[in-house]
């Protein structure tokens, strides 16, 4: 029997949900939208365009210098959601992989 037919039977939701054996938290919980959008418009192709002249900044710096482009401030937050929203997240680099991408051969130890 559903619950929400024994709920319009007269029986408590909780007494419903008890016998139905289901949890309050999963028969109440409403899945969201998911959006993705900014919800500063002007932000992602301002963003776009800045990361493109300064390719080396992050989200931090980006956020500085898309204030200083916009003249308000923008929080580093949406722009680390935008940054997500282009696919531009990828994992920082170690320091030894950064050092074999920039060294291009093995150091010798001697």
């Amino acid at each position: 029997m559903s619950i929400k037919i024994m709920i319009d039977n007269g029986l408590s939701a909780r007494k419903a949900m008890h016998l139905a054996g289901t949890s309050q938290g999963s028969y109440y919980y409403r899945k969201r939208k998911n959006e993705r959008n900014m919800k500063d418009k002007e932000l992602l192709p301002k963003v776009q365009e800045l990361s493109l002249r300064k390719p080396m900044y992050g989200t931090r710096m980006m956020a500085a210098y898309a204030s200083r482009e916009l003249n308000r401030p923008v929080n580093r937050k949406a722009v680390k959601h935008a940054f997500r929203l282009l696919g531009w997240n990828r994992p920082q680099l170690k320091k030894r992989d950064l050092i074999k991408a920039s060294d291009g051969r093995q150091s010798q130890a001697g």
